[in-house]
């Protein structure tokens, strides 16, 4: 019983949330395969021992979009409409926590795509692998 205790307690700092709030005005690719951001603004707040972000964000075509992340480890999978086809898409996401790192994985379709989000020097950094839109992408999304 004792050693199930420490271990519960030592593990939990690992799964701690970074605290990645903010209002960032530009965000910049490192190679171009994701559109700039303006506005990126990350609201954090903790629901029943849960983290629970909230991120919304202006592109460079002036497109707002609004997203809620749980970050629970929970795999949740909803529903939305494609603003360029007007289709309805299935997509999953699961949202964990991990160290200093928020993880986001998303698959939409057959496409996966995993963002990996912490802070630096006072930056929010967004490490991105997997599909979009039928290609490949790498990338390191710097928002300041």
């Amino acid at each position: 019983m004792r050693l199930f205790f420490l271990l519960t307690f030592l593990s939990l700092p690992a799964l701690a949330c970074p605290k990645l709030a903010g209002n960032y005005k530009i965000c910049k690719s490192q190679t171009g395969q994701m559109p700039a951001t303006y506005d990126f603004n990350v609201i954090q707040r903790d629901s029943s021992g849960t983290e629970i972000f909230h991120v919304m964000s202006v592109d460079e075509a002036g497109e707002r979009t609004v997203d809620t992340f749980k970050a629970d480890g929970k795999l949740y999978e909803q529903e939305m409409l494609d603003p360029y086809t007007g289709m309805k898409l299935f997509y999953s996401s699961l949202t964990k926590c991990t160290k200093d790192t928020l993880e986001i994985a998303n698959k939409i379709m057959n496409e996966k795509l995993t963002i990996t989000m912490f802070k630096q020097d006072g930056k929010l950094i967004q490490k991105i692998t997997g599909r979009n839109l039928g290609k490949n992408v790498i990338d390191t999304i710097t928002c300041e």
